[in-house]
């Protein structure tokens, strides 16, 4: 079975000025390469990071980083290192790290604020810090 060299997070609240700012510690200088129906896609040394905004309509941005594994070796890791970075909620798929969790089941882990929890896998519905 290979392995994939990807990584994709979710974040909550992060404006794109903060977003940019890590994409370029963690992977140098960075710009806007493309744009186009919801998603960005941003040129940086190590490679391209591609951003679709508000996924299914809900509060969540996705990340995506094709070379990521060769940083952080998991989502999971990804996601930790981004919370800590961007000080929002950040979620991801649990993969093997995540105790009692099994494979194929529908859900993901969110951190927010150093803690950790196991939430339904969805990101739709309207984004509660807006209510």
């Amino acid at each position: 079975m290979a392995k994939h060299a990807d990584v994709e997070i979710f974040v909550r609240g992060c404006e794109d000025a903060r977003l940019l700012a890590w994409f370029e510690a963690v992977a140098g200088p960075a710009r806007v390469a493309w744009e186009r129906e919801g998603a960005t896609g941003y040129a940086t040394a190590k490679g391209e990071i591609i951003v679709t905004h508000r996924m299914e309509d809900g509060p969540f941005d996705g990340i995506w980083i094709p070379w990521g594994r060769s940083r952080w070796g998991s989502d999971v890791a990804c996601a930790r290192e981004a919370a800590r970075a961007l000080g929002c909620v950040v979620r991801c798929e649990p993969g093997r790290e995540v105790p009692g969790v099994r494979s194929g089941d529908d859900v993901l882990l969110e951190i927010e604020g150093g803690a950790e929890r196991v939430v339904p896998g969805d990101f739709g519905g309207p984004d509660p810090d807006d209510a």
